[in-house]
């Protein structure tokens, strides 16, 4: 099999790859933080960083108000206005693929 190499662009807050590549090990109490380069707006549901836009459905537009305006490591159950804990794992989850949450090294300090 063919090896791939992928390169990481200094100064993108993404220092380990596993941050992307684990996600399926994020869990309910994993704690998680915003990466510290990262500048977000959000519009309704619509949550722009990076030069890029990510739309969600309306019902999580309490928990993505929460997490742009959150500093310091959280928890998914910290996470208001979500039904049950999977809405708030799939949410996390796909934040951490998308680069805008990583695991938090306060965790480890």
């Amino acid at each position: 099999m063919e090896q791939v190499q992928i390169g990481i662009i200094g100064g993108s807050g993404l220092y380990d790859m596993a941050d992307v590549t684990d996600r399926k090990d994020v869990t309910l109490t994993t704690p998680l933080e915003r990466l510290p380069t990262v500048v977000a707006d959000l519009y309704e549901t619509t949550l722009a960083f990076e030069g890029k836009s990510v739309r969600f459905p309306e019902h999580l537009e309490d928990a993505l108000g929460e997490l742009v305006t959150r500093e310091g490591p959280f928890v998914a159950t910290d996470l208001p206005g979500l039904p049950d804990d999977e809405s708030r794992l799939v949410l996390v989850r796909r934040l951490v693929r998308e680069g805008f949450l990583r695991r938090s090294g306060a965790a480890s300090a």
